[in-house]
């Protein structure tokens, strides 16, 4: 497919999540999400770059004792959070840092049991955490400047990345989602992280959320014809990208293969499948 890539507009911070569904009910809203979805483009294929700044490990922060500021940090919250084993690029650009991040997790047990990837491929079994819900999240990065920040506690943030004079507002921040199991499937859909903030002045928005999730089967719906099945084998892609202009400034990409029945894909330099 050809042409700009048309982005769900929706807000998706837990807030939001629990508002909406509160408010219009949960099958209420999926039916809304799959009538938007019918009229927007899907993506075009996108491909992970070679960057060679690209690395497995911790991210700038992630902890949970981190409180958003609702201003310019969107931290993860949640309970018990901890850093460690993602596919991490890092990008200078006019003065400052740009960090992105994406993993897959373990839900409710990454602490005592992380998921270790092998090249940029996470390994996981079929199975469910919660009705619906797969064992496994996909966790999501990006941090502009966040060292000298206050937090919504009023504590100072000491972190590798920044200060900087760059905001979400500067780029443009995607978040590309494969909800369709076949191997080596590339027809990725995007969303657009800057409409998931009230304000372009954000330099931390980090998220874990699970392809189970009511207001996501939408895009499941749009790729399969069908709502996610958390006990399907298969692979699922997904790509975070920081761009400037149409430039790639930053891009962690990784894949989730669940059970063993296809043999690792991995995105290289020609866009041709590696088996």
């Amino acid at each position: 497919m050809t042409g700009d890539p048309v982005s769900l507009r929706l807000h998706i911070t837990l807030k939001a999540q629990h508002a909406m569904i509160e408010c219009w009910g949960e099958k209420a809203m999926k039916k809304w999400i799959i009538v938007m979805l019918m009229v927007l483009t899907p993506a075009a294929t996108i491909l992970a770059d070679d960057d060679e700044d690209v690395f497995v490990g911790d991210v700038s922060i992630w902890d949970s004792t981190v409180v958003s500021n609702d201003t310019s940090l969107f931290p993860i919250g949640g309970n018990g959070q901890v850093n460690g084993n993602f596919i991490v690029d890092e990008d200078d650009i006019d003065s400052g840092d740009v960090q992105t991040g994406i993993r897959a997790q373990r839900r409710f047990e990454q602490n005592i049991d992380p998921l270790v990837p092998v090249g940029n491929t996470y390994f996981i079994e079929p199975g469910i955490s919660t009705l619906g819900l797969a064992n496994w999240n996909f966790d999501f990065h990006v941090d502009l400047g966040s060292n000298g920040q206050f937090d919504g506690n009023g504590d100072t943030l000491a972190t590798p990345i920044g200060p900087s004079n760059h905001t979400f507002g500067d780029f443009t921040i995607t978040l590309y989602i494969d909800c369709d199991p076949t191997a080596g499937n590339k027809d990725l859909f995007p969303l657009d992280l800057q409409t998931f903030l009230l304000t372009p002045n954000a330099v931390l928005l980090q998220g874990s959320q699970n392809i189970g999730f009511a207001f996501l089967q939408g895009i499941c719906v749009w790729q399969t014809g069908a709502v996610f099945d958390p006990f399907a084998e298969g692979q699922y892609q997904f790509i975070l990208r920081v761009s400037d202009d149409d430039d790639l400034v930053a891009q962690s990409s990784m894949i989730v293969q669940v059970g063993d029945k296809f043999p690792i894909y991995s995105n290289d330099d020609d866009g041709d499948d590696d088996e």
